[in-house]
């Protein structure tokens, strides 16, 4: 750790910036050794922001494809956890953004009329009831549980 509470991929801030600056030449396996620590606190990051594991995944791959293309312009005015972090939410954010508008299940119907007939309650007991999931023979105890459900509803 160092006193800013980031960890260092090889232990110590020299380290970093020998990795760093062999990356910027064109060394993929020093930016490898450079970004490794990160990506697994990186996905977690972009998991929590999409809500999908796959999504994730992709947008892990996006950052660290941005972060290599874009390697020689970092200045080193911050972290370089902070740039990545930066990289990984505006890639989530993309995302975000190219999904699809989800279609609700209240969007099926027709817009319902404040003032108009009311529908009865849900319980009503003319309405026809789906079978209890109790009801299935050869499960052991199954019409005592029937009866107690029946009893309930």
């Amino acid at each position: 750790m160092t006193d800013s509470g980031t960890t260092s991929p090889g232990g110590s801030p020299e380290r970093e910036r020998e990795l760093l600056l062999a990356a910027q030449n064109g060394d993929g396996d020093a930016f490898g050794r450079l970004v490794g620590p990160y990506q697994r606190e990186l996905q977690a990051h972009c998991y929590r922001m999409l809500g999908s594991y796959a999504d994730a995944e992709d947008a892990l791959q996006e950052t660290l494809l941005r972060a290599w293309r874009s390697l020689a312009r970092f200045e080193g005015r911050s972290s370089l956890r902070s740039w990545l972090y930066r990289i990984a939410t505006n890639a989530c954010l993309r995302a975000i953004e190219r999904r699809p508008t989800r279609v609700l299940p209240m969007d099926y119907a027709p817009a319902a009329d404040p003032h108009g007939a009311r529908v009865g309650p849900v319980n009503d007991p003319g309405r026809a009831r789906a079978p209890s999931r109790w009801a299935v023979r050869g499960w052991p105890g199954w019409r005592s549980r029937q009866a107690a459900w029946e009893a309930v509803w």
